[in-house]
């Protein structure tokens, strides 16, 4: 029986739930704040002295201590104490009242909170938002949201008003019970006209939200608190990012963490951790260490949950001694490794057969006087049954028994699992009758593992009756339970009960995998009923149900494909295959990663043609129109515009600097334009030769314009294939670096050493011949940062920018996450 996903599961609950955000409604009512209580039993003590001063204090510092125990959470401490100011004479006041009732609905007893209440209005005391809040609080933590909605509005009825954080509370309530459509028409129903929803609210809806997959729902929520103003705080985002999570969407996750750092909200210990936990899940063990890497330079401690999400991380992917080293560093860097941490040890090496490490780990919990969960005997034991030893096991069983935690249905299911194995089928059957008679009820998986042992075991009639039993009980069978009684009924050589279930089992709505037609295909075959065996196989191919061994049966098929197609011919054979690998090679182009590599290239290359023509076109322009324009416009296009307008210099009189000044955006310069046009000493121009002219500064302004074009295509199609290293280094940087190395694959296996000099080859071999100095840098040279660096730190900046660009292509290549460096 597996036990990771069930660890995996504990590991990501002790995610905090984003939730629990909201105000404590037992606000303080004191100029001072209420003394910090060290010890309960000197403050109690400290109440009893106020209580036999001949001059009794006033109520206000009762009020400080019992509220400092509602603090604490010493509810019935705090109501025990109020008991005693009422025996000495001394009367409540409305804060008193206030906390009292804030302890009763802590300790769930709602009637007393109530009464409280009517004890107030009876007293002419003016109840505030906060009572309410603390009473809504109360039901809600009761459970009795519906009774909550009903106190808020005779509330409204009788003409009180509640703040935001009595909204909140509501809200956080009815999210709790998974009622998300009423918290969102809650929600539409406060808005602008009880009060205004703040971003405590939006965030409960949204965590709610995620919690049940609505994803989608949770992110138009975001998008309009953001459109209303309301600003999204760490555990929006945070929540936000869980549900992305969620759903595989990692992109989508990454992406709202940067703007997050966009937005200068600072991600805290536990935004990261959701996102180290989502792509060690999914295996993606490198980038969720490239994420805890961002995390440290953004001076965010990781915690203990972080490093033991790390090193499930490794275990998923079998790197056993990486995993280890992540557990001998936390030590290092000042996190004490808790139970979780230790279970996940222990069940990465009892699922890597490395049973005795496991044990000494156990026994290391044992001497620490940690207390293993549930969780931690699950994996131990199930390793233990795996590697066949089964006496350890009652010990562990006796052991958790002692320590108030009794085996569940998953303990259970692991030594009936390891009894099976190991052949002891008759302790397995009164292991599970005791499981029965113990009321741990039986699921899916147990039966499927005794029904396995017992078909493996030579027992298919036991098997049989225990099968009929769960579908008399009306259980829903799953296909790897089919599957065991199919494979149980193939080696007994009952192929037809094997077909008759297989039928069954489709009419019951469950489909059979591949597994369940490669059992009864190899049946069939060995019993030489080969027509049997075509069918299923045509069925199977046409469901398209793959997996490893399909490639060897794939292999006979096709060894013996003209037994299967009548009227071959060889001709025809040989014409599919031609047709065949010409397919092949079509999709291979077509899914060919380099192909967008290569638009890049060429995109780039057409970029810089395009600026060397631009740049001599504009050169021939200034040889006929003003001598002294270049020196009032620089920019080409401007220069082409302008030169358009002028025609002919000797007709540029005042009345046309409003026309110059809409072009150049700039008066002074107009005028400066005007003036050169009277002191210019060039030559006549004819009518034949300022028409062709002007046709050539409109070739200049429409080239300037495609190259803007160009360059926004360029900008897109690097944000699509190179997002971390356009960050980085610049868009046209970038594309100039992917297409000198050929692709983005060359590139990201170039060493940072080889990126640094990359552009400057004829450089470098004609100083390696001259034995003169070797070039520093070479196309990274046009970056910003070695542009702005001073002469001795170019070369170092160059070096530390390389090394930046090889991290970024490599993470653009073979990841396509984007990160923050």
């Amino acid at each position: 029986m597996s036990f990771s996903r069930r660890l995996r599961f504990s590991v990501s609950l002790s995610i905090p739930n984003f939730s629990s955000f909201l105000q404590n409604s037992s606000h303080s009512h004191f100029h001072s704040q209420p003394p910090s209580i060290q010890n309960v039993d000197d403050a109690v003590s400290q109440f009893n002295r106020m209580l036999c001063m001949r001059h009794t204090p006033p109520i206000i510092q009762f009020n400080k201590i019992l509220d400092s125990f509602a603090k604490i959470k010493h509810y019935s401490t705090a109501v025990s104490l109020s008991h005693r100011l009422e025996l000495k004479g001394i009367q409540p006041d409305f804060f008193t009242l206030n906390i009292l009732i804030n302890c009763f609905c802590h300790m769930g007893q709602i009637t007393f909170g109530f009464s409280l209440l009517a004890k107030i209005l009876k007293r002419g005391y003016h109840p505030d938002t906060i009572t309410f809040t603390t009473l809504i609080k109360g039901l809600c933590l009761k459970g009795q949201v519906k009774k909550a909605l009903h106190f808020h509005d005779k509330l409204l009825a009788q003409g009180f008003q509640l703040d935001q954080v009595s909204y909140g509370t509501l809200i956080n309530g009815v999210c709790k019970i998974g009622d998300t459509r009423g918290a969102i028409k809650l929600l539409r129903k406060i808005d602008g006209r009880l009060t205004k929803p703040n971003v405590e609210m939006y965030s409960t809806i949204i965590d709610a939200l995620c919690k049940y997959q609505l994803v989608s729902e949770a992110y138009g929520l975001f998008s309009e608190m953001t459109v209303k103003g309301i600003s999204a705080d760490v555990v929006t985002y945070s929540t936000l990012i869980y549900g992305f999570c969620i759903e595989g969407k990692l992109k989508e996750a990454i992406g709202l963490l940067n703007e997050m750092v966009l937005k200068t909200i600072n991600p805290n210990v536990y935004t990261y951790n959701i996102l180290v936990d989502a792509l060690c899940k999914e295996g993606k063990v490198k980038e969720a260490k490239s994420v805890l890497a961002v995390m440290l330079k953004a001076c965010v401690k990781p915690d203990v949950i972080t490093y033991s999400t790390l090193m499930d991380g490794y275990f998923l992917v079998y790197e056993v001694k990486k995993a280890q080293h992540v557990f001998n560093a936390m030590s290092l860097m000042g996190v004490t490794p808790d139970v979780h941490t230790y279970t996940i040890l222990i069940n990465g090496f009892c699922k890597n057969k490395m049973v005795d490490e496991a044990l000494n780990l156990f026994k290391e919990m044992h001497q620490k006087n940690m207390v293993p969960g549930i969780v931690t005997y699950s994996s131990l034991i199930d390793g233990l049954c795996k590697s066949g030893r089964i006496p350890y096991v009652w010990d562990l069983i006796d052991e958790m028994r002692d320590r108030g935690q009794p085996a569940d249905v998953i303990t259970y299911s692991s030594l009936i699992d390891g009894l099976c194995k190991n052949g002891h089928l008759d302790r397995a059957i009164a292991l599970f009758n005791k499981m029965k008679d113990q009321e741990i009820r039986p699921n899916i998986f147990t039966f499927t593992i005794l029904l396995d042992g017992l078909c493996k075991g030579g027992r298919l009639k036991d098997a049989q009756e225990v099968f009929q039993d769960l579908l008399t009980k009306g259980y829903h069978l799953n296909v790897y339970t089919y599957n065991v009684m199919i494979n149980g009924h193939c080696k007994q050589g009952l192929l037809e009960e094997a077909l008759t279930m297989l039928s069954k089992m489709e009419d019951n709505g469950c489909i059979p995998n591949a597994f369940t037609f490669e059992t009864i295909i190899i049946a069939l075959f060995k019993k030489d009923e080969n027509d049997k065996a075509e069918k299923l196989l045509r069925q199977m191919i046409a469901r398209g149900l793959f997996n490893e061994f399909d490639s060897e049966l794939l292999r006979g098929v096709r060894l013996h494909f003209d037994r299967f197609v009548s009227d071959l011919k060889s001709r025809d054979l040989e014409k599919a295959q031609l047709g065949l690998g010409h397919s092949y090679s079509r999709a291979k182009v077509k899914f060919n990663v380099n192909r967008a590599d290569n638009i890049v290239i060429q995109a780039i290359f057409l970029l810089d043609t395009l600026d060397k023509d631009i740049n001599s076109f504009s050169m021939r322009v200034r040889w006929f129109v003003l001598d002294k324009l270049l020196k009032i416009i620089n920019d080409n296009y401007l220069y082409a515009k302008v030169a358009k307008f002028i025609e002919d210099k000797s007709k540029l009189s005042e009345d046309k600097i409003a026309a110059v000044t809409d072009i150049v955006r700039d008066e002074d310069k107009a005028k400066e334009i005007v003036e050169a046009a009277k002191a210019s000493m060039g030559q006549y121009l004819s009518p034949v030769d300022l028409i062709n002219v002007q046709q050539f500064a409109q070739r200049v302004m429409d080239l300037s314009k495609y190259r803007r074009k160009l360059y926004d295509y360029l900008v897109a199609k690097m944000n699509d294939i190179a997002l971390n290293l356009a960050s980085l280094i610049g868009e046209v940087v970038g594309a100039r670096l992917i297409s000198h190395a050929g692709s983005l694959t060359n590139l990201a296996k170039c060493p940072s050493s080889t990126l640094q000099i990359l552009g400057t080859e004829k450089a470098l071999f004609r100083a390696l011949k001259t034995r003169g100095h070797t070039p520093k840098y070479g196309l990274i040279f046009h970056s910003s940062f070695i542009g702005r660096a001073s002469a001795k730190n170019k070369g170092p900046i160059a070096r530390y920018l390389a090394n930046k660009c090889s991290i970024a292509s490599l993470i653009d290549c073979f990841s396509g996450l984007f990160l923050t460096f």
